[in-house]
């Protein structure tokens, strides 16, 4: 596990700055920018790949970074580039709101596949979670998707007039810092409704 997270560190983010660096001197910032994000996009297709997620947490994946892509290729400019992240954010924060709005919440349905995939049955492990004592996590794990997902956007707006273009190694590294952040909150919160769903079942 922890090979692994040092792996998606180095690709995710040690590698696009140094793309970046070495890149800009060479071609215009745009286009190093592009380049900065590739190894990150071979890797999660391959990782999609190579763990056979063919479901819907690997097509809610795909989906994102296909999103992301894009968004970023729309103009040929190093500043929307930038500024392609914050849309992003703001639309899986729009998708999430409506999920949240309809309550039929996203993460409920990676949490039962997740579960299908420990081997238990689908069927009853969704009757369980359906529960108003544990369905309610979902509510809140959604909710804190979209408060991340709203305050990414509001903090890459305000590195970018910080830093500017020069600044993209900066506001990679400050952008990724809180996404490891987030998603070890993820991760512990995950455990979590894990732990209350079993304490249920019981």
């Amino acid at each position: 596990m922890k090979k692994k997270f040092v792996i998606e560190i180095i690709i995710y983010t040690v590698l696009p700055v140094l793309l970046w660096k070495i890149l800009k001197i060479k071609i215009e910032n745009y286009y190093a920018m592009l380049a900065s994000i590739a190894p990150g996009i071979v890797y999660t297709f391959y990782k999609l790949y190579h763990e056979k997620m063919i479901n819907a947490i690997g097509g809610f994946i795909f989906f994102s970074r296909m999103l992301f892509l894009g968004l970023a290729l729309i103009k040929k400019s190093d500043l929307w580039f930038l500024q392609s992240y914050i849309w992003h954010q703001l639309i899986m924060a729009f998708i999430f709101s409506v999920s949240l709005i309809i309550k039929k919440y996203i993460p409920f349905y990676f949490f039962l596949e997740m579960y299908e995939g420990f081997g238990y049955n689908r069927e009853d492990i969704s009757l369980l979670c359906h529960e108003s004592r544990i369905y309610r996590y979902f509510r809140y794990y959604t909710l804190f998707y979209v408060f991340i997902r709203i305050s990414n956007s509001l903090i890459r707006y305000m590195l970018i007039g910080k830093f500017g273009v020069n600044g993209y190694d900066k506001i990679l590294i400050i952008t990724y810092f809180i996404i490891w952040v987030s998603l070890s909150i993820e991760l512990k919160y995950i455990s979590y409704i894990i732990q209350k769903t079993k304490e249920t079942e019981e």
